[in-house]
């Protein structure tokens, strides 16, 4: 016993379990500020103008589907690797690659999306007025490529106390424009044009945290000049391959992750996606901690590949794996229990949204399973079986998903929802059991 304790004494203070429980002091931050602006965006919104609104941002996410060549990942990983490795040289000659193509990529891609964001909207969902309201969100796309450089490099460098701050500043600056939108009359348009304003700040917030980095994390990065005169020699292909395969596989998440609202948008009223965007909401909640534990591990993994210690690697994914299942389960059990009382917050008229919270709960409780999978197919270098794993179970239970959505509403799309992600993560388990290498070469730890 007393050596179990000490075991556990010992994992505390290890330094991915500080950078985890850092993120996830800031995620229960981030987790109330959004929750409270859902609720009044939901209650002042109404189901239906809710339900534009998800729609909006959902053709949105559909648009910045083609900015996905997976940077922020890689980014992540490639400091990561640097600072386990001290490759400063090959930190400068990738941080040149994505400051060229993520530049050429977002840029295109908001121009094209403005142009084309009507009709689209029109194709998807018989309604040219939404892709009207989703064009000034464009602006998101280009903001974005320089919060995701800044917010990488600290995550990277594992400064999880500054990226808690950046991420809650965020949130909180957020919530303050769109809820002051709300509360002084504003309606839809205006929480759009709030939303770019706030996301424009949480972008300066992160440069100045990246150029507040301390000394010792810094010293890898390389200086403007250096970074420019390689800008001109790195080719843009150079991680393109790479960069593609993180990219579909998160596009592939994010896909699925729209397809529901996407389908009901198409075949329902909008008031039901009103109603599954607050049944998503709800749940959403404890898939909070998951994220957490999972991004906390991808700068971990990255440092033990960079070190070639697989037997840590191994062990580490499996210990969370275990873990995180069990903690899904019990979350899952608590959150489903305390439903009724939250949906009286929303208001009465989501009732609605309470049946759906149960199918869409199957997947939450088994999402641990899913925790470190991305991570540790990017740390070791095998995320293109992963993409195709995920996108053969996407169009292979397609077909599942329009007929219930057809058949039975936001039921149907619950159940969809939950079965395809379920039927993803236990493929990619799978392939990551035979996948992890066992070999063992150590090396000290740095920075």
């Amino acid at each position: 016993m007393a050596k179990l304790i000490n075991k556990v004494k010992n994992t505390c203070k290890s330094k991915f379990i500080e950078d985890v429980l850092t993120l996830q002091i800031g995620s229960s931050a981030i987790m109330g500020i959004n929750f409270i602006t859902s609720i009044f965006l939901a209650r002042l919104l109404r189901p239906a103008n809710y339900g534009v609104y998800a729609l909006v941002f959902s053709l949105l996410g559909t648009i910045r589907l083609f900015t996905q060549f997976g940077l922020g990942p890689l980014t992540i990983n490639q400091v990561a690797a640097a600072t386990g490795g001290d490759d400063h040289q090959e930190l400068t000659r990738y941080l040149a690659f994505f400051v060229k193509l993520g530049f050429l990529v977002h840029f295109s891609v908001a121009g094209i999306g403005y142009l084309i964001a009507p009709g689209l909207a029109e194709l998807l969902f018989h309604q040219r007025s939404i892709g009207v309201m989703a064009q000034p969100l464009m602006l998101l796309i280009i903001l974005g490529i320089f919060y995701t450089y800044g917010s990488s490099i600290i995550e990277g460098t594992r400064q999880m106390k500054r990226l808690a701050v950046l991420e809650n500043g965020a949130a909180l600056i957020r919530a303050v424009f769109l809820i002051s939108v709300l509360v002084f009359g504003g309606g839809l348009r205006e929480v759009i044009y709030a939303s770019v304003a706030a996301y424009f700040l949480g972008t300066a917030l992160a440069f100045f945290l990246m150029r507040s980095l301390p000394s010792e994390c810094k010293r890898i990065l390389p200086g403007f000049s250096d970074l420019l005169a390689q800008i001109k020699i790195t080719p843009i292909t150079a991680y393109l391959t790479q960069g593609m395969l993180v990219g579909m596989y998160n596009s592939l998440i994010r896909v699925f992750n729209y397809l529901p609202i996407f389908l009901l948008g198409r075949f329902t009223g909008v008031e039901v996606v009103g109603y599954y965007q607050v049944a998503n909401k709800i749940l959403s909640v404890p898939l909070i901690f998951f994220r957490t534990i999972s991004r906390g591990l991808l700068p971990k993994l990255s440092q033990l590949y960079g070190k070639q210690d697989f037997d840590r690697l191994k062990k580490g994914f499996w210990r969370v794996t275990v873990l995180g299942s069990c903690l899904s389960l019990v979350l899952t059990i608590v959150f489903v229990l305390l439903v009724p009382y939250v949906l009286v917050i929303y208001g009465k008229d989501y009732s609605n949204a309470q049946a759906l919270v149960f199918y869409l709960a199957l997947y939450v409780a088994l999402s641990g399973l899913d925790l470190g999978i991305m991570p540790v197919l990017l740390a070791v270098k095998r995320l293109k079986t992963g993409v195709i794993l995920r996108l053969v179970t996407t169009l292979a239970v397609l077909p599942v998903g329009v007929y219930l959505v057809k058949t039975n509403g936001g039921r149907g799309a619950a159940v969809y929802y939950s079965l395809n992600q379920v039927l993803a993560s236990l493929a990619c388990l799978i392939f990551v059991y035979y996948a992890l290498p066992d070999q063992r070469v150590s090396d000290k730890t740095k920075c």
